[in-house]
């Protein structure tokens, strides 16, 4: 990337040719500060979320008043129960 391209626009960076540095005064920077925000808050708002962040939330409930799920419920605790029978 080129020096100059780092600079919102030319006339608020000059560059300083003996070290290779950029400068600018503290207005400047507040302006280009300002504009990096701005630009930031619009790319912020263009991204939507490809994923739930806790993906396993979306489960809670989903089996609610299924019989089938009951019956699988049911059939769990029976064979635990024949189970712990067994082994004691």
């Amino acid at each position: 990337m080129k020096r100059e391209s780092m600079c919102l626009s030319a006339t608020l960076c000059r560059t300083n040719r003996t070290k290779g540095r950029t400068t600018m005064t503290l207005q400047q920077l507040e302006e280009r500060l300002l504009k990096l925000e701005e630009k930031f808050q619009e790319l912020e708002q263009q991204i939507t979320p490809t994923t739930p962040t806790k993906p396993w939330r979306n489960t809670f409930g989903m089996f609610a008043d299924d019989p089938d799920f009951d019956e699988v419920l049911r059939l769990g605790r029976e064979y635990r129960e024949q189970e712990n029978q067994r082994t004691s």
